[in-house]
């Protein structure tokens, strides 16, 4: 905020016009030092807030979600340490529900100058909403109606990453992804921060399926993109961008014999889809 203007009266001589004229150097003075800082000072994020849901109350997929969320809980960690602040919250089994999922994005302290991540493990199925790409959620929602919940906030900057409809499939085992520790300041304020719209990806879109691991070392296509944004935010001089990072991401996604996965992506920054920035 610029100083409240106040009235100067001029004169030209005596003690009010000493005063005067010695005012206005240090107005100056304080609107100049104003000016600067707030030219010095970037817009950034504020906040980076995540939730985190994995079903993993079915045991016949329990294991690998486990590693799934895992895997977000690293990522989120990692990015959140480059904010001011960081808000984590992870749902799983009994608290994996409908209700609590939209109870806990509603409640989300969000400011304009932060970033949300929402990461979905679990069975899924086809969504019941004609026309949408984005899954239906085994507890009991539809992945179009928590972007909805989302999109009530006040952030303009989201990640959203549905794995759904989990089976049970070998697949090969890749280098798990990076520490969050590993990751870059620059990288993060580059792909993060400064992201202008929101990502939403989902792990098959229909009528495929999606498939985990059946020694509980992740989901198929978690695993593939926690690698690659993993790799590029830990790299000091990377350019790739969103629209290369789910490229690479589906390229991950391994095809085991004739079962046939087909990531989607959806990226409304218009830097994303050229891919490299």
């Amino acid at each position: 905020m610029f100083p409240k203007r106040e009235r100067l009266r001029w004169s030209s001589s005596g003690r009010a016009g000493r005063r005067a004229s010695g005012y206005l150097p240090a107005m100056v003075a304080v609107l100049f030092a104003l000016l600067n800082t707030q030219a010095a000072t970037p817009a950034c994020a504020a906040t980076f807030h995540a939730v985190i849901v994995g079903q993993t109350s079915d045991p016949s997929i329990g294991a690998s979600v486990n590693a799934d969320v895992g895997m977000a809980i690293d990522f989120a960690n990692g990015v959140g340490k480059h904010f001011e602040d960081s808000d984590i919250r992870v749902l799983t089994d009994q608290e994996a529900t409908d209700a609590r999922v939209r109870a806990t994005i509603s409640r989300l302290d969000i400011g304009f100058d932060d970033f949300l991540f929402i990461y979905y493990s679990g069975h899924g199925d086809t969504s019941r909403r004609e026309g949408s790409p984005w899954p239906w959620l085994a507890i009991g929602m539809e992945g179009y109606d928590l972007l909805m919940e989302a999109n009530k906030l006040a952030t303009p900057r989201k990640l959203v990453v549905f794995d759904a409809c989990n089976g049970s499939q070998e697949m090969p085992t890749r280098r798990r992804p990076a520490s969050g520790g590993d990751f870059q300041p620059a990288q993060v304020a580059r792909l993060i921060k400064s992201l202008k719209g929101d990502v939403v990806v989902t792990s098959s879109k229909a009528p495929f399926v999606s498939y985990a691991d059946s020694n509980g070392r992740g989901s198929r296509f978690s695993v593939g993109f926690f690698y690659i944004i993993a790799d590029v935010l830990g790299s000091p001089v990377s350019d790739v961008g969103w629209g290369e990072i789910l490229k690479r991401a589906v390229q991950q996604t391994v095809t085991v014999g004739k079962k046939k996965q087909t990531p989607y992506f959806l990226a409304t920054d218009l830097q994303s889809k050229r891919g490299k920035r």
